[in-house]
């Protein structure tokens, strides 16, 4: 019998069993454009997101993409959280000379465009983004909002 993935996405309505989130085995097909909840974690929401796009344009949302249901709401922060978390771990293994990066990420939890390369690194994944234009007015450390355009496929 086959051992589960390591890491596992779960985005049913009951938190994950064992925190882990997994992104090794991503759909394919085409970009979507996502509205993605600007709370510091939206890289780590989109990435979760894009995992089941469907699923998450399925959740009733506000306008600036936060899930009406606050069980949803925590659920999602929750993935959010341990990816990043996840994340940080597997990059501090593979990209060691990212260190300042990875535990920058890691203490505020979010993170900007230029972290995207250790990020898919660190996941095995390639990933194209897009930040909305009043995101890119903002603090460079708050520039991070990518409520736009996700998408990811396994490297080969």
């Amino acid at each position: 019998m086959a051992s589960p993935p390591k890491h596992q996405v779960d985005l049913t309505d009951s938190p994950p069993k064992n925190d882990q989130v997994d992104l090794t085995s991503p759909p394919k097909g085409q970009a979507d454009v996502l509205v993605i909840p600007p709370d510091g974690l939206c890289g780590w929401h989109c990435l979760v997101a894009s995992r089941d796009v469907q699923g998450f344009l399925a959740v009733e949302r506000t306008s600036l993409g936060y899930a009406k249901a606050v069980d949803r709401l925590r659920l999602e922060t929750h993935l959010a959280r341990t990816l990043c978390k996840e994340t940080c771990d597997l990059a501090l293994e593979r990209s060691p000379h990212q260190q300042e990066a990875i535990e920058r990420v890691r203490c505020q939890e979010f993170f900007a465009m230029e972290d995207l390369a250790w990020i898919a690194d660190a996941l095995q994944i390639s990933v194209r983004a897009s930040c909305d234009p009043e995101a890119l007015q903002k603090e460079p450390l708050q520039n991070n909002a990518m409520a736009g355009n996700v998408a990811q496929r396994q490297r080969g």
